[in-house]
């Protein structure tokens, strides 16, 4: 009996803390998913948007606001546009690494004009580094999500 118990024990515990982490992931994905739209909703509606320098106030403060309400933190947000001709983007970001969507893999609207707000958390903000003692470390990695709106023009 106690040598069964040995045994499982640790695969019960990876299965624990795997099970604890995903839930915690899936939970506040959701709202990194929510402040990314709120942000581009927020910069679907701001008049007139920038074509260099950084994001408008009112765009980070929304994605902040959000965020807040999870306990989580930005680390870098991407605003992309094609409002006053041709694409730009602008960021407004920290220490982290984490680049805007490849626009092979998302293009960017070409008919009309459109705002993209990308937005980036840290891993370990948004779930538990519990199987870093099993050799799974979340320390470094990024999670991001990407949301486009039709721009309301004046």
């Amino acid at each position: 009996m106690t040598l069964e118990l040995i045994i499982a024990l640790p695969v019960w515990l990876i299965v624990l803390a795997a099970t604890i982490e995903f839930g915690f992931f899936i939970a506040n994905l959701q709202q990194l998913e929510m402040a990314s739209r709120i942000g581009a909703l927020a910069a679907s509606e701001t008049n007139p948007l920038p074509n260099a320098g950084s994001i408008p106030g009112n765009i980070t403060g929304a994605i902040d606001d959000q965020l807040e309400t999870a306990g989580l933190e930005q680390c870098h947000v991407f605003l992309e546009h094609n409002v006053n001709g041709p694409a730009v983007t602008l960021e407004d970001g920290g220490p982290c690494t984490c680049s805007p969507p490849d626009p092979v893999e998302l293009p960017f609207p070409t008919e009309g004009e459109y705002v993209r707000v990308t937005v980036c958390v840290e891993m370990t903000e948004m779930t538990p580094n519990l199987l870093k003692v099993f050799g799974l470390d979340l320390s470094g990695r990024m999670v991001s999500h990407a949301s486009t709106y039709r721009h309301e023009g004046p």
